[in-house]
């Protein structure tokens, strides 16, 4: 005889401190932790090797990165304001012409999690990156979009 076990539903949003942005919510109150995370924390052609400021001048920063597009990895390097700029300017030469429409950032625990809407030829979806320091979440979230996209 099989003994049955149930473990209570958690949505996904049970986990953030503060709500969502509209486009997220639902997907977040009727999923667990796990399948929210796959539907927005994509993998895929576009991946991010090493990440670090180098520079700083008046209010740009310059960023290097190594990423991959596939089999092509390369080194990139950008100035902007802020990580994600640096990020977009990084994905667009590389072939990646991405265009952030929506951002949302809150610390969950010890970690930043960022939601980056992205828009590829009018088509657009939200990418999910989980990191301790903000910068890292919201490129990872830049490229999940990206991934999404592609």
């Amino acid at each position: 005889m099989f003994a049955t076990t149930s473990t209570p539903f958690a949505p996904a949003s049970s986990r953030f401190p503060t709500p969502l942005p509209r486009a997220l919510r639902a997907a977040a109150d009727t999923l667990d932790w796990r399948d929210f995370c796959a539907g927005r924390a994509v993998s895929g052609p576009i991946r991010l090797g090493t990440w670090s400021a180098v520079a700083a001048h008046d209010d740009l920063i310059a960023f290097r990165a190594t990423m991959a597009v596939g089999d092509r990895i390369c080194a990139v390097d950008a100035t902007a304001v802020g990580p994600l700029g640096a990020a977009t300017a990084m994905l667009h030469a590389l072939g990646v012409a991405i265009e952030i429409t929506g951002l949302h950032q809150q610390t969950v625990g010890a970690d930043t999690v960022t939601f980056v809407e992205g828009d590829i030829d009018g088509h657009r979806a939200w990418g999910m990156g989980v990191a301790p320091e903000p910068a890292l979440a919201g490129v990872g979230a830049l490229i999940a979009a990206a991934n999404r996209l592609r």
